[in-house]
């Protein structure tokens, strides 16, 4: 029995100084990489974003002024189109037919306006001469004031009628680009039968946006006109839109539900990527260009005792920096206190690390200018 208990203890040692070694060899934890950027400062002028909308400068519904059958089609959806271009064609032949009547009918006026006129002449010949009495003239004057009336009226009816065969015709009342037709050949279209295609212009092109009344003042303030504005757009996928655009008006009117104005920017638009009713943000910068310490506004973190960032200490250890922000523009974060020049913060990788832990820090790829 003692030779079983001594075995056993001498198995359990061996056993022990066998894993002493394993437990030895295991690898230390992998300290988790984030992403980092400096503090540093940047000269900033003073900006703000607003929503906005692109308006076109011009747009035509275009519509059938007059009712008929649909006969020609004649121009390629997405094109550019100038102004006169024929775009539809409605079936002409009534019109001509109506046209033809209504120049007969001012051949008829014609006729007995000349006849009319004929015997009024005679009458009075005849009145000088007390052949004719003063009633019969009276009755010739009435004849050839109402022929000569009728004249007038069935001249009146050919311009109409000529009228109606140009709108056979619906042509572009301006230059610009036509979108999708909405009727097609063989239809039946009239003034009720809505829009038939849409044409605009979209270059240059407009952007609207609801500016407060705080901000218009401040804006004021620091500027002698708006041509010191500079307006940029961000589109729909963070891009930037290559173009600067100007302010052109500013309208008299207050919106009394948002307090706000109404602003307008122009852009040009060559290439035709703003289209019109697209939704993009405007970022207006004015004001003199000011030193200022930012971070790339992807460092924020905020809980219930405010904003903070993730920082690095000397050894690399992740410590809480609590901070004072001021503004945000085009990524960037102000930073009024609570960071210095040159300290570290984490933008990537938040979710991962925790106060006191070390961290392999990896330098931002594209830090914006």
């Amino acid at each position: 029995m003692v030779g079983l208990i001594v075995r056993s203890a001498l198995v359990g040692l061996a056993a022990s100084l066998w894993a002493a070694p394993a437990l030895a060899q295991q690898p230390p934890a992998v300290a988790p990489t984030v992403v980092v950027a400096k503090a540093e400062t940047k000269s900033l002028d003073k900006q703000s974003d607003f929503l906005g909308r692109v308006q076109a400068q011009e747009k035509v519904d275009l519509r059938a002024r007059l009712s008929g059958y649909l006969t020609e089609v004649k121009f390629s959806e997405g094109s550019m189109v100038k102004k006169g271009d024929v775009l539809f064609v409605i079936d002409e032949a009534p019109f001509v037919a109506a046209l033809d009547q209504a120049k007969a009918a001012v051949a008829a006026a014609e006729a007995a306006l000349k006849n009319a006129t004929a015997q009024l002449a005679r009458t009075k010949e005849l009145a000088q001469n007390g052949n004719a009495s003063q009633s019969t003239l009276d009755q010739r004057t009435a004849d050839e004031s109402g022929a000569r009336a009728e004249v007038m009226r069935t001249q009146a009816a050919q311009r109409q009628a000529e009228i109606n065969l140009s709108w056979t015709k619906v042509t572009a009342p301006i230059d610009g680009r036509i979108g999708r037709a909405l009727v097609t050949s063989g239809n039946l279209v009239g003034p009720d039968s809505g829009t038939l295609a849409v044409i605009v212009r979209y270059n240059p092109i407009y952007v609207l946006f609801p500016v407060t009344q705080r901000e218009l003042l401040d804006a004021r303030a620091s500027l002698t006109n708006f041509d010191q504005l500079k307006a940029q757009l961000i589109l729909a996928n963070g891009a930037t839109y290559k173009e600067i655009g100007k302010i052109d008006l500013v309208d008299v009117q207050t919106n009394q539900s948002t307090d706000s104005v109404l602003v307008r920017a122009q852009f040009p638009n060559a290439d035709g990527m703003l289209v019109d009713g697209m939704s993009v943000r405007v970022n207006l910068s004015y004001g003199m260009p000011k030193s200022r310490l930012v971070i790339p506004a992807s460092a924020l973190m905020l809980d219930q005792q405010g904003a903070f960032v993730l920082a690095l200490a000397t050894d690399n250890k992740v410590e809480v920096r609590r901070i004072v922000t001021g503004e945000q523009t085009r990524g960037l974060l102000v930073i009024e206190s609570g960071l210095k020049v040159g300290d570290l913060v984490i933008i990537e990788g938040q979710q991962r690390v925790r106060p006191g832990i070390t961290v392999t820090p990896v330098p931002q790829a594209n830090p914006k200018s």
